[in-house]
């Protein structure tokens, strides 16, 4: 039997980044999930940028997590952990409550190989795949987002 859980102690992370149109980008969660119980200990933002190319936002952030003891055994065991990041770009308003203007979920399954110890991340979306000789390889592509359009 499947089901869902978040693995982060503290499931909302947010991050919002001004620019000149009042418009800003949140980095609202990152999570983890996988077919059993596990959690991570905390994302921080290391640092963001948007610009504008077009009608398209692209984003540029560098991000850290900290996987917990649970995930990893989980992860070396042969159980793939599944990685959300969602993006908003929201409108900031002084009176109400911030509009979402534009949603983005990145979507990522991270699995370790035991014969020949590799560690692979698949992009959902795309289904291309990454394959790292260790955690801290495969840990530091999912850590990077370069040139996310949104």
């Amino acid at each position: 039997m499947d089901f869902f859980m978040p693995a982060l102690k503290n499931t909302e992370q947010t991050l919002v980044l001004p620019s000149r149109f009042t418009k800003s980008v949140v980095l609202l969660l990152l999570y983890l999930s996988t077919t059993g119980p596990a959690s991570a200990t905390g994302i921080t933002i290391q640092s963001s940028a948007t610009h504008r190319e077009g009608d398209i936002y692209v984003l540029d952030a560098a991000i850290q997590f900290d996987i917990s003891e649970n995930a990893l055994e989980a992860l070396k065991h042969g159980i793939a952990l599944q990685i959300h990041t969602i993006l908003r770009l929201k409108k900031d308003r002084a009176w109400l409550w911030d509009s979402v203007l534009k949603e983005t979920v990145l979507r990522y399954r991270m699995e370790h190989h035991p014969l020949s110890g590799h560690y692979m991340v698949t992009e959902l979306f795309t289904g291309i795949r990454h394959t790292y000789p260790t955690l801290e390889g495969a840990v530091g592509f999912l850590t990077k987002l370069n040139n996310i359009p949104f």
